[in-house]
């Protein structure tokens, strides 16, 4: 709008094209600060939320020392999910970037993610059952798939699948890790944990 243009509006429309640019001015900068704060308290919850994952592991550690299959099965199923992550991080820590733990209500059937330097996402639900795991778990994080933009997709058991869970998974592309696999990988974990205590 041109100075000739405002000097032929009236009074009235002046003070309206004023306070509109002001309103717009001031509901600019309440969305701009509102995104500001949103995001310096997301990195701030990220931050105590891994303070207190780092001060659950330790607890873990604690508790359960070095690991195996007869220590796994007494963990409740938040210790297992931690359990969980952090073999991952032993083992893989060269090609993962970050682990993230999905909220523990709703999670819609993923309970952690594991994000890898090749831009790979995979999806795990995790299982400590005192009995075979059915296809649900595998049709649980099949749902996930989309919501969490999962790349790869994985159900983690202390235990064995049923010939459904096994079916579904196949179908699914789904990688099912049981109680056998997981003896193989703990026995991985303890060397390489005892690996870093004897380096000086």
């Amino acid at each position: 709008m041109s100075f000739t243009d405002l000097i032929t509006r009236t009074p009235k429309e002046v003070y309206f094209l004023i306070f509109g640019a002001v309103a717009v001015s001031l509901i600019l900068g309440f969305i701009k600060k509102f995104f500001r704060d949103l995001i310096k308290q997301r990195k701030k919850s990220r931050k105590e939320s891994q303070k207190t994952h780092e001060k659950q592991l330790k607890k873990l550690d604690k508790v359960y020392g070095t690991y195996n299959i007869a220590k796994v099965d007494k963990m409740t199923g938040q210790e297992f999910e931690l359990f969980v992550e952090k073999l991952f991080r032993v083992l893989e820590k060269d090609k993962i970037l970050k682990t993230e733990f999905t909220p523990a209500t709703g999670d819609q059937g993923c309970d952690l993610i594991i994000h890898y330097r090749d831009g790979a996402r995979l999806g795990i639900q995790c299982k400590r059952y005192a009995s075979k795991v059915d296809n649900k778990a595998v049709q649980n994080i099949v749902t996930s798939k989309a919501l969490y933009g999962l790349t790869l997709m994985m159900v983690f058991s202390n235990n064995l699948y049923t010939p459904g869970a096994q079916e579904a998974a196949r179908a699914n592309r789904v990688e099912l890790v049981d109680r056998n696999m997981i003896i193989k990988m703990l026995n991985r974990y303890n060397a390489v944990l005892r690996t870093l205590h004897a380096k000086p």
